[in-house]
């Protein structure tokens, strides 16, 4: 069972990992995922805290750095991942915790961790959660990851369904996401639609 003793060592670990800017986003995930975990799940309120530091864990590696990593190591690569090999950090860090960090290789973190870049049409209350935490964590200064972050805290409070609620704003995220790809001209993952769509689906049926 992780403790709070396990993630104050976990803290320092994972600064060793990353520059002082991710480190502090790092954090800001954390405690997003704290207080959402109070409303959500607060018997697993370490659990959600884990996932938020260990999400970026391997976000450091240069995007050769990735592909090379997921060759060494059998992580199948997708066309899509190969043309944006910055979103294979979610990929590489799940491999990277299981050997390096096995005490926090729960199903429900790795799962978190491995669908934080695009999303998922399946997606577990703590995946919501890290995905969101990712978005709307103080340190996001976008117009977007503001505009969220009150939405979500503000809603919060007034919210009858709360559990629809967190999904209606993970369908604000995917949105915004998706929009600010489309503006960049970059590549969007299919996974990303995909899951728009199943998303809609759900909360339109």
């Amino acid at each position: 069972m992780i403790n709070e003793e396990m993630l104050a060592e976990l803290r320092r670990k994972v600064a060793g990992h990353m520059s002082g800017k991710r480190y502090a986003h790092t954090l800001g995930v954390e405690a997003e995922m704290r207080k959402m975990a109070e409303i959500y799940m607060p018997e697993e309120v370490a659990v959600a805290a884990a996932a938020g530091l260990l999400h970026d864990i391997t976000k450091g590696m240069a995007p050769e750095e990735q592909l090379a990593y997921c060759a060494q190591n059998g992580i199948a690569v997708s066309d899509t991942e190969r043309a944006a090999p910055q979103i294979l950090h979610a990929k590489t860090a799940v491999h990277y915790i299981e050997k390096h960090f096995p005490d926090f290789a729960d199903p429900l973190i790795l799962s978190a961790i491995g669908k934080h870049t695009t999303g998922s049409p399946r997606m577990t209350l703590l995946d919501t959660m890290l995905y969101i935490a990712d978005f709307i964590e103080e340190g996001r200064q976008y117009a977007s990851c503001q505009k969220l972050r009150a939405e979500f805290w503000g809603g919060m409070e007034t919210a009858t369904d709360k559990k629809r609620f967190l999904d209606e704003v993970l369908l604000t995220a995917y949105n915004y996401s998706l929009e600010a790809l489309t503006r960049m001209d970059a590549v969007i993952s299919p996974e990303t639609i995909h899951a728009k769509e199943a998303l809609l689906a759900r909360l339109n049926g």
